[in-house]
């Protein structure tokens, strides 16, 4: 038997036949591009702006990173948290120390000061003891606003780990 007579089903005495692919309701504007919108992203690539836009992002985001590991570093590092991420990444991972604080402790901290965080604990695929740590991503942020939200990052992480 081919490849091909493998995947034919027969259909036996009792079975309902499925509805035929083709003869359900076409809805073109789900196969098609929207043409300006095409036209307007080949201009963006084919005058080099994609490049120069993709280009300024790693350069701020980069910046982020680094100051994002220089206000928290020196505090963290020594009170058992972690910081990680790929340096090329919009993220960086905050692994908390094994005694605590929890990711609850730190995200019910961090929304009393308007901070929006991520965490692990929702990302495993098998359930477990798995290590926990909080999400920052640094690539929303106003640019203005980024200090002063990694300032308010280090007292809530400070706060949670002296009542952990």
């Amino acid at each position: 038997m081919g490849t091909a007579d493998r995947h034919v089903h027969q259909h036996e005495p009792g079975d309902e036949p499925r509805e035929p692919l083709a003869s359900r309701p076409h809805r073109p504007e789900r196969c098609q591009a929207e043409t300006i919108g095409q036209l307007t992203l080949a201009d963006f690539i084919t005058g080099h702006a994609y490049d120069r836009h993709v280009r300024a992002c790693r350069l701020r985001y980069r910046r982020r990173r680094d100051l994002l590991l220089t206000r928290l570093r020196p505090d963290l590092s020594p009170s058992g948290f972690s910081i990680g991420g790929i340096a090329a990444g919009l993220h960086a991972l905050i692994g908390l120390p094994a005694g605590g604080p929890t990711e609850r402790d730190v995200l019910r901290a961090a929304a009393a000061h308007d901070l929006a965080l991520g965490y692990l604990g929702d990302r495993w695929h098998e359930p477990g003891d798995h290590p926990q740590g909080i999400i920052v991503g640094y690539g929303t942020p106003y640019e203005h606003a980024y200090p002063a939200a990694l300032d308010a990052l280090a007292n809530v992480l400070r706060t949670v780990h002296h009542h952990g």
